[in-house]
Parts: structure tokens; sequence; C-alpha cells
């Protein structure tokens, strides 16, 4: 029977694996673990955790930086000059579509609108007075004196 920690030394291989460009599926084939130990593993310890995410960071980093050499060196260099273009659209596209803020082709344009907790309650009062209004068929307004007698006048004297 293994035991969690007899998969450490795996883990870490294939979390090397995946700091190098490899695909975790690749990585957990290549070091003789099943997808489900490694993810397993990883999700009980937060140190794991963090250890992943930096290494796929670098495996996406590397891969980008192999599309520079693709001739030359890399885990995915050939001479190829077709072979070369295949490749490297497929390091462009699992890029774009896993890291698309920083890989992707389309510029994303996000809209963060904050509002005062208090304005939020006046427009929620309002909403609520309008449905009201419509239910009853009525206005809700509240008199109060605007002008005093002596604007009154003046106003009734101009328009006479």
């Amino acid at each position: 029977m293994n035991l969690p920690y007899d998969y450490f030394p795996k883990v870490f291989q294939a979390v090397e694996l995946i700091a190098q460009g490899r695909t975790k599926t690749y990585a957990c084939d290549e070091v003789g673990i099943t997808v489900t130990v490694f993810d397993n593993t990883v999700k009980q310890y937060t140190e794991l955790q963090e250890l992943l995410v930096e290494a796929e960071t670098r495996g996406y980093d590397t891969m980008a930086d192999m599309l520079l050499t693709i001739d030359s060196r890399g885990i995915y260099a050939h001479s190829d000059p077709k072979m070369a273009k295949v490749i490297s659209d497929n390091i462009k596209w699992l890029l774009e579509r896993r890291k698309s803020k920083q890989y992707g082709q389309r510029v994303q344009v996000e809209h963060n609108i904050t509002a005062d907790r208090a304005i939020i309650n006046a427009l929620s009062a309002g909403r609520r007075r309008v449905e009201e209004a419509a239910r009853n068929k009525c206005i809700d307004v509240t008199p109060e004196q605007v002008l005093s007698t002596e604007e009154e006048d003046e106003i009734a004297y101009l328009c006479s």
C-alpha cells in the first residue's frame, strides 16, 4: 500500500517537468503516477499548490522562449520548417488558451464599476418606490413648500 508521502518524489519530478514546458498529463505519465494522484497530493498541501502555480508560469514562459529558438534548442526543437511551424502554432494556441491575458491576441476590455454603499441603497429604495407605484398606480409624493409666500406674490405680480 502506497502512502501519500510515497508520491512526493514523483510529484516533485512532475512539477519540474511542468516547469520545463510539459503538460501535467505528460509529466505524470513520464514519472509514473496518475493525474488523479498528482492532483490529490497537490490539493492536500498549500506549499505544493504554490509550487505548481510557479512551475506552470515558468513552463509557459519556457514555451514562449522556445518559439524564438524552435529550430535549435529545447524540448520542442525541430529543424524541418513545416514541422517547426506546426509545433510553434500549437505552442501559441496553448499559450493563448491558458494565459490569454499575457499571451492572447485579442484585446479584452474590462470595466470595473464601483459605487458607494449609500448610492446603491438610494437606488434600491428608488426602485422599490417605482415598483410599488406601478402596482398601486399612484405616485408617492411627499408635499413640501418650496417657495415662501413673498416669492409666490412676486411671481403672481410678474405673471399678471
